[in-house]
């Protein structure tokens, strides 16, 4: 008689384990299926610095903008129209009428078609050159 109560014990024992193992299954296949994949959003003002050129038009003093700051008002594809607050540096190139030079502010334009390249860092482009059309 013993015999056959240790070999329906371990029958019992292995079913046991079968059941937990195909619900450790189950539960592991449910939880793959319904987790969102883990996707990082990135806006302007958690990136540390980006590349940023652009084309568009120079504005400064426009309502909501900081006064006496130039913006680079420009366009992507579909999107509304985008500032971006310019920084210029002891550093940063104009090119304006086919001379290149450290930029002299105050020979810029409102309205002046311009190309600028610089590195965009929390919402502000740090110039590094900037071309008048």
């Amino acid at each position: 008689m013993p015999k056959i109560s240790l070999a329906k014990e371990k029958v019992s024992l292995a079913i046991v384990i079968i059941v937990i193992l195909s619900v450790a299954a189950a539960v592991a296949v449910w939880w793959s299926q319904t987790e969102e994949p883990f996707v990082e959003t990135i806006s302007a003002n958690n990136l540390q610095s980006v590349g940023f050129s652009h084309t568009g038009n120079l504005v400064k003093n426009n309502p909501s903008m900081e006064k006496g700051v130039w913006y680079l008002l420009y366009e992507e594809p579909g999107k509304a129209a985008l500032t971006a607050k310019l920084a210029f540096s002891g550093s940063s190139l104009c090119t304006i009428t086919g001379k290149e030079s450290i930029c002299n502010i105050s020979r810029l334009g409102v309205g002046n078609r311009v190309t600028v390249d610089g590195r965009l860092n929390n919402g502000t482009v740090q110039v590094r050159k900037l071309i008048v059309k």
